[in-house]
């Protein structure tokens, strides 16, 4: 004789076979789109566009190039001042070696002390000068620096104000 069964009785199951589709419900809106950043970039020096190599609707990344300025005039400004630096570092070494030789001339009493004096003041002099046209080879590779725009942030250029001559 067969033992009752114990517990629940089998449960049905329902096969089916899985299908592969895709379930898509579509919802229109009506909006405005803003982007989260936005720039109008521009040289922070004057001069000619030389390069423009992106164009209106371009993706590009911080830091890529996005237009060069000629640079010829910036060049030449900067070889004048490093030759004008050049005679002046020869000068001031020039005036220190005087000042020098006028203090021990000066010590032994055999110069004035006006020639100390001049002495004094041509090496301070020389000294000035020699700063100012450092400032200035500071200044000109600064806007050499400056003729390069670039990219602030990654982003679309969504239009062109320039192009290549302006």
């Amino acid at each position: 004789a067969a033992q009752p069964p114990t517990g629940r009785p089998p449960t049905p199951v329902k096969v089916a076979t899985v299908l592969n589709k895709q379930v898509q419900r579509s919802v229109s809106l009506v909006g405005t789109a803003e982007p989260r950043k936005r720039s109008l970039v521009a040289s922070e020096v004057a001069g000619l566009v030389k390069a423009f190599p992106v164009k209106e609707g371009q993706f590009v990344n911080k830091g890529q190039l996005l237009a060069t300025l000629r640079i010829d005039t910036f060049e030449i400004r900067l070889d004048s001042a490093v030759a004008s630096h050049r005679e002046a570092k020869t000068r001031y070494d020039q005036a220190q070696k005087d000042l020098e030789r006028a203090n021990l001339l000066f010590a032994k009493e055999l110069v004035t002390q006006k020639e100390m004096d001049d002495a004094l003041t041509q090496e301070g002099a020389l000294g000035k000068r020699l700063s100012q046209l450092e400032a200035e080879i500071r200044l000109v590779q600064d806007r050499l620096t400056k003729s390069t725009i670039q990219a602030p942030f990654a982003g679309w250029i969504t239009k062109e104000y320039t192009e290549i001559g302006q």
